[in-house]
């Protein structure tokens, strides 16, 4: 049986003189809570009323109420003060007698002489009237758990029409996405050979067998809804959080980290940043997970103050022993950037180490590292492949980021050059070199069209060149650099297939020819893709 927790039930009886009511009512709550209103002198009722209520009512927060009235003289004992009385009678017959008039006395004379007559309470018998109250207050907790269940019953009917109605759509979706994953894979295709397969044929994409739980890497955004810290993604196109830390797309890792952040930013009573009036703590979370499931935290705040910062550590590292550091990102402008570029270490060493095609990474919360491992080493082979390193190339890794192909090209070739212009990430690639003592490869802080240019001036003459530029693309005076550096192959990898068309063609106009197009999909679920792309002379 199903019962509500919120109820009513009334009772009412004429039991030995006594009109007696009880009344019970309740509101949701998680235990057993009870109160009671009583008459004073039903005080010694509250235990064995509590008692009885129990016994069938094991949740809610219930109250009763009782009320007696008196309706006989049941309770009420009338005494004769003898001595008034036969005083009065003595005090009638010396009047009678003396003044010779009839005596009249009689006891309903007597009886309205003041005091004659007098009224006191009966002693309650406890026995008694708890059982005349208890048969009342069974029947009101009858009432009570019977409206319960009908509620309950009510709450079942809707409860279960929504799973119905529930298991309606997912057959609906589950029939409709039934090809759903094939159906991206063609339309991003379709994209692909009509953007490039004008230049070289273009491979099929090349996606995930499980197409779910890919990303290693989270960012979600604090807010206050009903006076409480939640945190989740931004609706489409606004600023309002949704709240919810169970994300398809993410690793279950990072699902279960960031509901654990959460806990423990409540525990230390920690508030959100409020944009409009620039009052509160906490404004992002960014999340980054390896291989072996150990999790980078990093909270971005407004400021540098972070009150309590000590025993959120310890708390979120009691529910989530595998966060191996947790950093604060200090962001006080008032723009769409997620994180700052001030950070404290507050545990741990400040990044995460993850394994890509078998070299070792440092993952800090700044670093740009690919979010789909599985597919970033298909990827990366991919471009290795068609790079043939035999072990005596030079070769140019051309916005190396962290130095991730570069580094994986490494062992392949006789030097690598990484070039890149965030100084925070060309500091991360030399530290993953010295940790995978990799001592052929080195890193230049520069901007990739600038250093190409220069050193393309210079005559360096690189066997491959690695172009990985951002979204927007490579740059015609960069790519005027390759043309003159004259390598044997260009391996181009893309994210953008529009801007990789552009490109491809600024490189057919000095002479160079696209050999085949390897689309890689990184980001199943989306219509994003990755494609490699091998130009030769």
């Amino acid at each position: 049986m199903v019962l509500s927790m919120t109820g009513y039930g009334r009772a009412g009886a004429l039991l030995h003189g006594r009109d007696i009511k009880v009344e019970l009512r309740s509101v949701n709550a998680r235990f057993f809570e009870y109160s009671s209103r009583l008459p004073r002198s039903c005080a010694f009722l509250e235990d064995k009323l509590k008692k009885l209520v129990a016994s069938k009512v094991s949740r809610g927060k219930v109250e009763l109420s009782l009320s007696i009235q008196t309706v006989t003289a049941a309770d009420t004992v009338v005494t004769v003060n003898w001595q008034l009385a036969e005083g009065y009678r003595a005090a009638l017959n010396a009047m009678a007698e003396r003044m010779d008039l009839k005596n009249d006395v009689s006891v309903g004379m007597l009886s309205r002489f003041p005091d004659v007559l007098t009224q006191t309470a009966a002693p309650t018998n406890e026995d008694e009237l708890w059982e005349d109250v208890r048969t009342v207050a069974e029947q009101a907790v009858d009432a009570f758990v019977a409206m319960r269940a009908v509620e309950g019953e009510k709450m079942k009917a809707d409860v279960a029409g929504r799973l119905t109605t529930i298991e309606t759509l997912v057959a609906k979706i589950e029939e409709n996405s039934a090809g759903r994953v094939q159906a991206y894979s063609d339309k991003l295709y379709a994209r692909l050979q009509e953007l490039l397969g004008g230049f070289a044929p273009v491979k099929a994409v090349q996606g995930m067998a499980d197409p779910l739980h890919y990303r290693n890497k989270a960012i979600a955004s604090f807010a206050a809804q009903h006076g409480k810290l939640v945190c989740g993604l931004y609706a489409e196109g606004t600023h309002k959080v949704l709240p919810g830390a169970d994300c398809l797309l993410q690793e279950d890792i990072l699902n279960k980290t960031l509901a654990a952040v959460l806990d423990a930013a409540r525990t230390c009573r920690w508030t959100a940043y409020d944009e409009d009036r620039g009052t509160g703590l906490l404004r992002h979370t960014v999340l980054r997970s390896s291989a072996d499931g150990k999790v980078l935290v990093t909270l971005v705040t407004p400021g540098p103050e972070l009150p309590g910062s000590k025993n959120f550590c310890t708390a979120l590292r009691k529910k989530a022993p595998w966060v191996v550091s947790i950093v604060q990102n200090i962001n006080p402008t008032r723009s769409s950037a997620v994180l700052g570029s001030r950070e404290k270490t507050l545990y741990g060493p400040g990044f995460v180490l993850d394994t890509l095609c078998g070299t070792q990474f440092a993952i800090s919360s700044r670093s740009f590292y690919q979010v789909n491992r599985t597919q970033t080493e298909v990827l990366y082979k991919k471009a290795l492949e068609l790079a043939k390193l035999t072990g005596r190339e030079t070769v140019i890794d051309a916005y190396c980021g962290i130095g991730t192909i570069g580094l994986c090209a490494a062992p392949l070739a006789k030097q690598v050059i990484g070039v890149e212009r965030n100084p925070a990430a060309v500091k991360d690639a030399a530290a993953n070199a010295r940790r995978n003592k990799i001592a052929n490869a080195r890193f230049v802080c520069a901007d990739a069209t600038e250093w190409m240019a220069a050193a393309a001036g210079e005559g360096l003459h690189p066997d491959v060149v690695f172009l990985d530029p951002p979204r927007a693309g490579s740059t015609p005076e960069c790519i005027a650099a390759v043309n003159k550096m004259k390598p044997r192959r260009v391996v181009y990898v893309s994210c953008d297939p529009e801007t990789l068309a552009r490109d491809v063609a600024a490189f057919t106009r000095l002479g160079w020819r696209a050999a085949k197009f390897c689309p890689v999909d990184l980001f199943p679920q989306t219509r994003h893709v990755e494609t490699v792309c091998l130009l030769v002379k």
